[in-house]
């Protein structure tokens, strides 16, 4: 049986094709170099969640991001992600990530701890448990 190297070559083709609205590597890559050119201070410290980082620039917000991002995106030129696709990728690679930082601690565990061990009618067996 003989083969047809141009029925071949289209089929080889098409297993090597990308979609057209697939999101390639290279544009994760800009988006993530992008996002790193901003200025982040670390939150409150907390052993029950996730180590949270917040953005230094007063008034930022997702949409100031990501419109920064398209200005350089078309300067290089490249592809620009949507704004919806972007924000998806956005809590992907940077989930503990805030606009802004809240003036005090969000997180109130660690006072309620506090004030069940100092509670003279705490169940003995709880407090042992929380220290």
């Amino acid at each position: 049986m003989i083969k047809n190297s141009s029925i071949d070559d289209h089929e080889n083709k098409m297993k090597n094709r990308v979609a057209g609205h697939a999101v390639l590597e290279e544009d994760i890559t800009r988006m993530i170099n992008h996002i790193k050119t901003f200025e982040t201070d670390d939150g409150f410290p907390c052993v029950h969640r996730r180590p949270r980082r917040y953005f230094k620039e007063e008034g930022l917000t997702y949409k100031i991001i990501h419109s920064r991002y398209e200005a350089l995106m078309k300067t290089i030129p490249a592809r620009v992600l949507s704004y919806s696709r972007w924000l998806q990728y956005f809590h992907l690679k940077f989930p503990g990530v805030r606009l802004t930082r809240s003036i005090e601690d969000v997180c109130d565990l660690c006072a309620r701890i506090k004030i069940q061990l100092k509670d003279h009618e705490s169940d003995p067996e709880i407090k042992t448990s929380l220290e």
